[in-house]
């Protein structure tokens, strides 16, 4: 009788984490459909084509240099750095006895 117990209680288990798993799979498809009808219905109404996704490997680039670029793309060197000049904050000094205040109560003057 036990076991009969346990073999129905792991079935029952089985199919509820099965069905988890396939309500999950459905719910993040639909997503993906709705988000894909979304796009290309606003790409069409504002009467721009649909552009396709590619993905482009290029083995000739100097994986060194990537991610070096300025806000304009450019490409950057050691020459066009600019370093950051040091100031001094005036904070306010706590009374004798008092708490510091906390970090984000900090302001520059």
């Amino acid at each position: 009788m036990v076991k009969l117990l346990h073999q129905m209680w792991s079935t029952l288990l089985r199919v509820v984490v099965m069905l988890f798993g396939l309500l999950t799979v459905v719910g993040v498809m639909a997503v993906g459909a709705i988000l894909g009808v979304v796009l290309v219905s606003r790409a069409l109404l504002r009467g721009r084509g649909v552009a396709p996704v590619t993905f482009r490997w290029n083995g000739s680039v100097d994986w060194r240099q990537r991610g070096r670029r300025n806000a304009s793309g450019v490409s950057t060197t050691a020459a066009e750095v600019v370093d950051v000049e040091v100031r001094e904050l005036d904070l306010p000094t706590p009374a004798a006895g008092s708490p510091a205040p906390p970090l984000d109560d900090r302001r520059v003057r």
